[in-house]
């Protein structure tokens, strides 16, 4: 069957459901719905190209100045299960638009494993994915996120993200729309990331053989504002952004028989390098 990839976002009626309305994806200092599920389950440590990250760090010549940066940390469980499979070396930054999550996350460890709450805090901090120059980090003094921290052009080592690309439908009404919003997304990511530096990730796509117009219209019938890309056009705009020596592997979505909307959605795990 013929790859229709390559067809333009305007050769068929773009309009999606940008999110806006469904009160449950309004957000910023608000909880996400259901990802109280996912406190204290880390998923980084599960990734198809953890291990070789992991015996890529320990490679390095000082692991005391590996600098991990995760975008989209929600609750930070992937940032200290990281942090504790190091023995607690190198810096770790993790950045959420949602500082309720951030602090969910801080409660629930200070209860569960009686985390030192400022400690744990000062490696969080509370910003815009598409503009990582200035965040909201712990400020001691005031107890909360509110000291503006820059994170300047090659920082960090290593980068992830789960399940974070998607956000970035939210708020657009096209697909073309939500496709510009998630490149400068990735861009900002390679921005930070330093030369040599890897990419771990994981996303959801569409199988290259579903048509745009199938496409468009599955997310409309299930009113999905994500932004869902197709699997070789991701790997094209992880090039453009900056990053190459691409591996991936790709697998089934695991919810799609509980919904349509879901339809030939796969799985791609990922590791990129700058």
């Amino acid at each position: 069957m013929k790859k229709t990839s390559s067809m333009p976002e305007n050769s068929v009626s773009d309009y999606l459901p940008d999110g806006i309305s469904d009160g449950r994806y309004l957000r910023k200092d608000s909880e996400w719905p259901n990802l109280e599920n996912r406190l204290g389950q880390p998923r980084i440590l599960q990734h198809y190209y953890f291990p070789e990250v992991l015996d890529w760090i320990k490679k390095q010549d000082d692991a005391d100045d590996f600098f991990y940066f995760e975008v989209g940390c929600g609750h930070g469980n992937d940032l200290r299960a990281l942090k504790k499979t190091l023995n607690g070396r190198g810096r770790f930054l993790g950045v959420d638009v949602s500082r309720a999550e951030i602090m969910r996350g801080l409660d629930f460890y200070k209860q569960r494993d009686s985390e030192n709450t400022r400690e744990a805090a000062k490696s969080f901090a509370v910003g815009d994915f598409h503009d990582l120059h200035k965040v909201l980090a712990w400020d001691e003094k005031d107890q909360d996120f509110s000291y503006l921290y820059e994170i300047n052009d090659s920082t960090f080592d290593l980068l992830y993200m789960e399940a974070v690309l998607q956000a970035c439908g939210y708020g657009y009404k096209t697909y073309a729309d939500k496709k510009e919003s998630a490149s400068r997304f990735l861009s900002e990511l390679s921005r930070v990331c330093k030369k040599g530096g890897k990419f771990l990730g994981r996303i959801t796509a569409f199988m290259p053989f579903v048509s745009r117009e199938r496409q468009f219209n599955l997310l409309r019938a299930a009113n999905n504002w994500r932004f869902i890309p197709e699997l070789d056009e991701f790997i094209v705009m992880l090039r453009r952004a900056g990053f190459d020596n691409i591996n991936r592997s790709v697998r089934p979505y695991e919810k799609v028989n509980l919904n349509s909307g879901r339809e030939n959605i796969i799985k791609i795990s990922f590791l990129a390098q700058k």
